[in-house]
């Protein structure tokens, strides 16, 4: 039999979550307050695509197109009593270029994140990612 929770988003008694669906205080409040159909809830649309243009063989581009819906969160606020937890829908869109040198040992990603700066907020706390530029150097040493 499915463990019953109270749930704070529907209020009603349906069955909860399996598990935590992440670690930490906020994941196990959810776990006890949320029933398994207010978490399918969330987001309702969540999409995203991914391209790859290579023109060498050490040359690389990457795009990613990600959309995800809104979602209203209210009553599970962590914190201040009625702090706002709808999370509205956003699209993020990020742009990379990768470049393999010195015999393939040394990779270079330099990546766009957000670059059409909107808020990407798909944490219910509403944590927002806004552009960044993010470089990232890798080396690989072989025998």
């Amino acid at each position: 039999m499915a463990r019953m929770v109270q749930c704070a988003k529907l209020g009603r008694l349906l069955p909860g979550l399996e598990k935590p669906p992440f670690p930490g205080e906020l994941g196990q409040r959810i776990y006890e307050q949320v029933s398994e159909e207010a978490w399918r809830q969330w987001p309702a649309v969540q999409a995203q695509t991914a391209w790859t243009y290579t023109p060498a063989p050490s040359f690389s581009f990457q795009a990613r197109l990600a959309y995800r819906s809104l979602a209203d969160w209210s009553g599970l606020a962590p914190g201040v009593e009625g702090q706002d937890v709808r999370v509205g829908p956003s699209w993020v869109v990020d742009l990379s270029a990768q470049k393999w040198i010195w015999e393939q040992r040394v990779r270079g990603n330099l990546t766009v994140r957000n670059l059409n700066n909107g808020r990407d907020r798909s944490y219910i706390r509403g944590e927002a990612a806004r552009l960044s530029l993010i470089l990232h150097v890798s080396v690989y040493l072989n025998e």
